[in-house]
């Protein structure tokens, strides 16, 4: 059998649009990365937001899409074992693993950040919809916050997505006296793993 011939890489066209417009996304990525490490703000913002308005203000961005899209892939790869990857095979919670593994955020909490030891659980947990955090409109912002460390409520947690019919006390939960919503994520997440129970679709609905 003869020996299969690789081929040589293409060279770098350095004039080239797919170059250039690589070369955009990978600075404005330092950019962002030197930002927060000044103690900038840098936006999470999607691809259809109009980035000139933080842009104008001086505010870095980035696009979490971009960085969903390439922990997806390097899951299929990983997992493809040296064979074609196949990106409809990897679930929305692996690459939601994948954010958090990195230090990303899955949901846009102000008042948590990923050196605090609750902030992977209270990910999940927000991710799940069984404990959601407070929007408020400051200034030109929209801000999302959890509260966490308010006293958690009974009213604040919804179980039914996941666990219908059943109350705390069914599940094994403890009682919520003296116990901020930080502490009854952590519970929760620790306790019933309910984000790694359930798979969702690309929607963020329940996946049968």
């Amino acid at each position: 059998m003869a020996e299969e011939v690789k081929k040589a890489p293409k060279p770098v066209d350095v004039n080239s649009a797919k170059y250039k417009l690589g070369k955009i996304a990978a600075d404005a990525y330092v950019d962002a990365i030197e930002a927060k490490k000044r103690g900038e703000k840098v936006a999470w913002v999607s691809s259809n937001f109009p980035v000139e308005i933080p842009e104008t203000m001086g505010i870095a961005t980035v696009y979490p899409e971009n960085q969903a899209a390439g922990i997806a892939a390097a899951v299929a790869a990983r997992r493809a074992g040296g064979a074609r990857p196949r990106l409809r095979d990897v679930s929305v919670r692996e690459v939601q693993e994948g954010i958090l593994a990195a230090g990303g955020y899955l949901m846009p909490y102000l008042d948590i950040t990923p050196d605090d030891p609750r902030f992977a659980a209270v990910q999940r947990i927000g991710a799940t919809g069984i404990m959601r955090g407070d929007g408020r409109s400051v200034g030109w912002s929209n801000e999302t916050w959890f509260r966490i460390d308010d006293p958690v409520r009974e009213d604040e947690i919804f179980l039914d997505d996941y666990y219908p019919g059943k109350s705390l006390s069914d599940l094994g939960l403890p009682s919520l006296d003296s116990l901020t919503r930080g502490d009854f994520a952590v519970i929760i997440d620790s306790l019933l793993h309910p984000f790694e129970s359930r798979q969702v679709t690309l929607t963020g609905a329940l996946a049968e």
